[in-house]
C-alpha cells in the first residue's frame, strides 16, 4: 500500500512560489499528505529569498511539514536529491512539484491512483501530471485516460521508494559520478536517457508557469510554444466530484475558412457558466452561447457622445467622397441625427436589425458605412458584411469600431468586461480575424485608426 509523501524545491522566484501554494491549498487530499520544502539559499538575492521562505512558512503553518533553506544554495539537481531523501523518510510514494509548476485541484487524488494502481509494475518507474495533448486530443479525452511511453518528464512527477532506489542508491552517488559531483541542470536528461517508462494524463494535471521573464528558456514566445500548457483539468468546469466534462460543441471561427484545419476552436475558460473557445487560426475568442439579439442599449451609450460622432464622422469622410452614409446597429439613432445637424445636406441612414420599427433592409447604395459595437453581437457575421458590401458603392468606406483580442492571456481575458455573453457578445476578434473576415466578404483594409477603430474600402 502506497504511502505519499510531497516534496518541494524553492529557490526565489515569489510570484511562482505563490502560484504554486495557491493552487496546491485547493489540491483535494492536501490535508492528509506530509510535506517537505527545500529552499536554495543566496545571500545575493536576500530580499527575494526572504520573501519566498515566509510563503513557505505561511503554507506550512496551516498544512503542516518540514522546511530546509540550503545556504549556500545546492542548485537545481543537487536540491532535488538533498529533499527527495527527506521526504521519503515519511513515506514510500513521492509527489515532486518544483516552484514554477501549478497542480489542478485533482491533481493529488490523481497522483496516488495512478501510483497504487502501477505500484506493483515494477517497469513503470515514474507518473507524470504533464501533458502535451493537442485540442483534438483534449475534446475527446477521458479525465481517467493515460499514455504509457519512454522517457521523463520533470514538470510535476511522481515515484516509489524502490524504484528512487534503484536509481538512486547511496545518495545518488552514481548520477554524480555521470555527471560530476556538483553538476546541475542534467538531471532530467540524466534519466530521459535511460528510457525508462512513465504514465502520464492525456488531460494533464500540472501547468508550468515561468514565461513572464522567460526564465530557463531560450525566450518567451519559446516557453509558450514548448512549455506552457493550455491544456488540462484547469480547463474543464467542475461541479463537485464529477470530473468528466459535460460534451462541448466548439462553435466554428467566423473568420476562418471552413477547409482550414487551424481554424478549430478549443475550450480556454468558463465565464458565467458558458464557455468560451479560442482559434487556433486567427486566435480570436467566441462562445457558443444562445444569445439575444444586439439589445439597443449599448448601442445607444456608444453613440451617446456628440464629440466622438463628429471623430467619427471626419475619419468617414476623410477617407471617401461621402454623400450618403448608414449607421448599420444604430440603436436610438444618435449618430445619424449629430450627422443630420452638422452636415444637414448629408443623407444619413440609420437601421437596426434588432428594433422592430426597422423591418425594411437599407436599399440603394451608401459611400459609407459605420459599424459601431456591432461586430461582436452578430450570430453570422460573414452574412451580414455581404449583405452590406452590397449597398456599398465600390471605393466607399465601412468603419468598423468594437473592441478586439490583443496579447492578453487567458486570465486578462477572463477577468475582461467585454467578454461577456450576458450583453449580447458572441465574438471578441482578433486582427487577423478582423482582417480575414473582411477580406472574405469584399472589403480591403484601408487605415487602422487605433486598436478599436479600422477603416476598409469596399473592392
Amino acid at each position: 500500500m502506497i504511502k505519499p509523501t510531497i516534496a518541494i524545491t524553492l529557490y526565489r522566484r515569489s510570484d511562482y512560489t505563490r502560484q504554486l501554494f495557491e493552487a496546491l491549498s485547493a489540491c483535494d487530499g492536501i490535508d492528509d499528505i506530509p510535506i517537505v520544502i527545500s529552499q536554495d539559499w543566496s545571500e545575493e538575492h536576500t530580499v527575494e529569498c526572504t520573501q519566498v521562505e515566509n510563503i513557505a512558512r505561511e503554507f506550512l503553518a496551516q498544512y503542516g511539514g518540514e522546511y530546509y533553506r540550503n545556504n549556500p544554495r545546492l542548485g537545481i539537481d543537487l536540491n532535488k536529491l538533498f529533499i527527495i531523501p527527506k521526504a521519503f523518510e515519511q513515506g514510500n510514494f513521492l509527489i515532486f512539484l518544483e516552484d514554477d509548476t501549478i497542480p489542478s485541484k485533482d491533481a493529488l487524488r490523481w497522483f496516488v491512483e495512478q501510483g497504487t494502481k502501477y505500484e506493483d509494475d515494477k517497469s513503470i518507474y515514474f507518473i507524470n501530471g504533464y501533458s502535451r495533448q493537442t485540442r483534438d486530443e483534449f475534446l475527446v479525452s477521458s479525465p481517467d485516460d493515460v499514455a504509457i511511453q519512454p522517457g521523463f518528464n520533470p514538470w510535476g512527477w511522481c515515484t516509489w521508494r524502490d524504484r528512487w532506489d534503484e536509481l538512486f542508491p547511496n545518495d545518488g552517488a552514481q548520477y554524480k559520478a555521470d555527471t560530476g559531483k556538483d553538476a546541475n541542470g542534467l538531471f532530467d536528461h540524466w534519466i530521459h536517457g535511460k528510457n525508462l517508462k512513465y504514465v502520464s494524463p492525456k488531460i494533464a494535471r500540472v501547468q508550468v508557469i515561468g514565461a513572464e521573464n522567460a526564465e530557463h528558456t531560450p525566450s518567451a514566445e519559446y516557453h509558450f510554444a514548448h512549455v506552457f500548457n493550455e491544456w488540462g483539468m484547469w480547463s474543464l468546469a467542475e461541479s463537485g466530484e464529477q470530473l468528466n466534462p459535460e460534451p462541448m460543441t466548439a462553435p466554428r471561427c467566423p473568420s476562418c475558412l471552413p477547409s482550414d484545419l487551424n481554424a478549430l476552436c478549443h475550450p480556454i475558460f468558463e465565464k458565467n457558466g458558458v464557455w468560451w473557445f479560442e482559434c487556433a487560426g486567427c486566435l480570436s475568442i467566441l462562445n457558443n452561447a444562445t444569445l439575444q439579439q444586439l439589445s439597443g442599449g449599448e448601442a445607444e451609450q456608444s453613440r451617446n457622445d456628440p464629440k466622438a460622432n463628429q471623430i467619427r464622422l471626419q475619419r468617414l469622410m476623410g477617407a471617401c467622397l461621402v454623400k450618403r452614409i448608414l449607421d448599420f446597429g444604430c440603436g436610438a439613432g444618435l449618430f445619424v441625427s449629430d450627422i443630420l445637424a452638422e452636415f444637414p445636406e448629408l443623407d444619413a441612414v440609420g437601421y437596426d436589425p434588432s428594433d422592430a420599427n426597422h423591418s425594411e433592409y437599407p436599399t440603394g447604395t451608401f459611400d459609407a458605412v459605420s459599424l459601431i459595437e456591432v461586430i461582436e453581437h452578430l450570430e453570422n457575421p460573414a452574412e451580414t458584411l455581404l449583405r452590406i458590401r452590397a449597398l456599398i458603392n465600390p471605393g466607399g468606406t465601412l468603419m468598423i469600431e468594437s473592441s478586439f483580442r490583443g496579447s492578453q492571456s487567458f486570465a486578462e481575458l477572463k477577468a475582461w468586461g467585454y467578454v461577456n455573453h450576458e450583453i449580447g457578445h458572441r465574438c471578441i476578434l482578433s486582427e487577423r480575424g478582423l482582417c480575414a473576415l473582411l477580406s472574405q466578404t469584399g472589403f480591403a483594409l484601408h487605415e487602422r485608426v487605433n486598436s478599436n477603430v479600422y477603416l476598409f474600402r469596399a473592392i
